[in-house]
């Protein structure tokens, strides 16, 4: 389990859509799942968040600093419907 935690902390979008690159973390996260550990919200939005290039600087800062955390289902289905 530690290597995939550990995969998940040096995950990035690189050139992958931003679709693809969620649905990486979603696979990985399903596997420790799988193990009986589930990941909350937060810690999936720090994962994404790691991984999205300067690009993306104000929708990251959007999601570190709202009042609540978004579902990582809700950022999959925004970036879907992109």
């Amino acid at each position: 389990m530690i290597y995939l935690k550990d995969k998940l902390t040096m995950i990035n979008r690189g050139s992958l859509f931003v679709t693809d690159f969620l649905v990486s973390i979603k696979q990985i996260t399903d596997e420790i799942i799988s193990l009986s550990a589930p990941l909350s919200d937060a810690d999936l939005l720090v994962y994404a968040t790691h991984g999205f290039d300067p690009t993306y600087k104000e929708l990251i800062s959007v999601l570190q600093t709202r009042d609540s955390i978004v579902p990582f289902k809700e950022l999959f289905d925004l970036s879907s419907s992109q």
